[in-house]
C-alpha cells in the first residue's frame, strides 16, 4: 500500500509540475508579471529532476535504454552544465546498491555527461570565470556579516557594494571587469541565504534537509521500492542544482523542490513525527497550505496592478498608472524593482522629490548600475552635483564595463567644468574593452576622443 500510495502522490506531482512547467515557462512573461521570467536553464533543471520521476517500472532493458537515451540527449540539448550535473548526481542515486543493470551502460553515461559537461564549461568560459569571480565576491560579503547576514532580501544590495568595492581597490586593468555585470544571485542558494540570515541560522536548515534526505535515502535501498528510489533521485538532482545555480527563484523548481522534500520527509520516517496525531498533521499541513496560497494571493494581486500600470504608461496614462502602483505598494514595498518603477513613475509626471524618495528607497534592495545612473542625472539636474557624482561613480564602479554609464560620468564632468576628471574618464573609457562591439559603443569612444583634443 505505501508504494502504490507513492505511485499515486508520483502521478499528481508529476502533472502539476509539468502543467506548472509548461504554462509559466513558455508564456515569456514581462518583467512586472507574477513570476520570473523564462529562462532555459532554470527549465532544464526542473526538467532534469522531473524525468527522474518518469523512470519505467519495467525490467525490460529497451524500455529503460530509451528512457536514458531520451533522458540524456534532453539535458545536453538543453546546454545547462548545472543540469548536467543534477542529472548526473540523481542517477547515481537511483542506481545506488542496484543489481538488475550492468556497469556498462553506467560507464557510458556518465561519459557521455561528463564530456557533454566539459564542452559546454568550454563553451561558455566566460560565464564559468563570472560565476568564480562572484562566488569570490560573495565569500567577501559573508566574511563581514556571517553571524546575522545582512537582512532578507537585500543580496543585491550587499553584494553589488562588495563588487564596486574590489574594483575601487583593484581598478579595471583585469579580466574580472569584463565578467563583472549586475548580480541578483549568488549561484549557489545556501550561500546566498547566508549572506541573508547568516551563517549559524543557514547551517542547522542545511542539516536539516541533509539528514532528512540521507535518512530518507538510507530508507528507499532498504525497502528497493521503485517509487521512493524515483522520488529521492529527483529530490537529489534538485538539491544538486542548488549549489550552482538558483532554482528557488523559479516558481516551477521550487514548487518542485516543496513536493518532493514533503516526500522525502515521509519517507525518512522519522518517529517522533509519527506519533504526532493524524489531525494535528492534517491541521499543520492545512495552516501552511492557506498561510501560502494567503501570500501568493498577496502577491499575485499587487503584481498584476504593477504590470497593468506598465500597460498604462505604455499608452500614457501616466497619472492612472501612477494610481494603479500606489495600490500594490503595500505588499511590494520591499522589491527593488517595484520601488524603481515607482519612482520612474512619479518622474514621468514630473514629481522629482517622491522620484528621488523612492529610487533612495530601492537603493537598498536593487542597487544597480542603472538605478545609480538615474539618481545621479537626477541630482544634477536639481543642482545637488557632489551627490550626483557619487551615484554616477557608484555605477561605474558597479559594472565597470558598460560604455553608458561612463558616458554619463564624462558628460557630468564637462557639465560641471571638472576638465581634469572628464579627461580622465575619457581616457579610461578609451582603454574600455568592448564587451559587445556595437554602432553605439564606437560612438561613444567618438566622444572620448573628442573631449580629451578639445580639453
Amino acid at each position: 500500500m505505501k508504494g502504490l500510495s507513492l505511485q499515486k502522490g508520483n502521478i499528481f506531482l508529476i502533472a502539476a509540475c509539468v502543467i506548472i512547467c509548461c504554462y509559466y515557462s513558455f508564456q515569456l512573461n514581462p518583467a512586472t508579471s507574477p513570476f520570473i521570467n523564462y529562462n532555459s536553464a532554470l527549465f532544464a533543471i526542473t526538467v532534469a529532476a522531473i524525468l527522474f520521476l518518469f523512470i519505467p517500472n519495467t525490467d525490460r532493458r529497451f524500455f529503460f535504454a530509451v528512457w536514458v537515451l531520451f533522458a540524456a540527449i534532453t539535458i545536453i540539448l538543453l546546454q545547462s552544465r548545472t543540469a548536467l550535473l543534477s542529472f548526473g548526481a540523481g542517477y547515481l542515486l537511483f542506481f545506488t546498491r542496484k543489481r538488475s543493470y550492468n556497469v556498462k551502460p553506467l560507464l557510458f553515461l556518465f561519459a557521455l555527461l561528463a564530456s557533454s559537461f566539459l564542452v559546454l564549461s568550454y563553451y561558455k568560459f566566460e560565464s564559468t570565470e563570472g560565476r568564480w569571480f562572484i562566488w569570490k565576491n560573495c565569500m567577501a560579503v559573508l566574511s563581514n556579516n556571517w553571524l546575522q547576514g545582512v537582512g532578507w532580501g537585500k543580496f543585491r544590495f550587499a553584494y553589488n557594494e562588495q563588487q564596486a568595492n574590489w574594483f575601487r581597490q583593484h581598478g579595471f586593468d583585469n579580466k574580472e571587469t569584463m565578467l563583472a555585470d549586475n548580480v541578483y544571485y549568488a549561484f549557489n542558494e545556501w550561500i546566498q541565504l547566508a549572506i541573508e540570515i547568516g551563517v549559524p541560522l543557514t547551517i542547522c536548515i542545511l542539516l536539516a534537509i541533509v539528514y532528512t534526505f540521507l535518512k530518507a535515502h538510507k530508507n528507499s535501498r532498504d525497502s528497493d521500492s521503485l517509487p521512493e528510489k524515483r522520488i529521492v533521485a529527483a529530490f537529489g538532482a534538485l538539491f544538486i542544482a542548488t549549489l550552482f545555480s538558483y532554482p528557488f527563484f523559479y516558481l516551477p523548481s521550487l514548487l518542485l523542490f516543496g513536493c518532493l522534500y514533503a516526500w522525502v520527509f515521509k519517507l525518512a520516517n522519522f518517529q517522533s513525527w509519527a506519533v504526532v496525531p493524524k489531525m494535528v498533521k492534517t491541521i499543520l499541513v492545512c495552516i501552511l497550505v492557506l498561510l501560502i496560497g494567503f501570500i501568493f494571493y498577496q502577491q499575485y494581486s499587487a503584481r498584476t496592478k504593477w504590470k497593468e500600470a506598465v500597460e498604462l504608461q505604455q499608452v500614457g496614462y501616466k497619472r492612472a498608472a501612477l494610481s494603479s502602483m500606489l495600490s500594490g505598494y503595500s505588499i511590494l514595498k520591499d522589491n527593488g524593482d517595484f520601488l524603481f518603477a515607482m519612482g520612474n513613475a512619479y518622474q514621468s509626471v514630473n514629481q522629482i522629490d517622491s522620484a528621488l524618495y523612492y529610487y533612495k528607497q530601492s537603493v537598498t534592495f536593487k542597487n544597480d548600475y542603472e538605478l545609480h545612473r538615474q539618481i545621479g542625472q537626477l541630482y544634477h539636474e536639481n543642482g545637488l552635483d557632489s551627490l550626483a557624482e557619487n551615484h554616477l561613480l557608484k555605477a561605474v564602479y558597479i559594472v565597470p564595463n558598460r560604455f553608458k554609464s561612463r558616458e554619463m560620468l564624462v558628460d557630468f564632468y564637462v557639465s560641471t567644468r571638472s576638465v581634469n576628471k572628464a579627461k580622465f574618464w575619457a581616457n579610461e573609457t578609451l582603454r574600455l574593452k568592448e564587451k559587445v562591439p556595437s554602432a553605439v559603443t564606437k560612438q561613444v569612444k567618438e566622444k572620448m576622443e573628442k573631449i580629451i583634443r578639445e580639453y
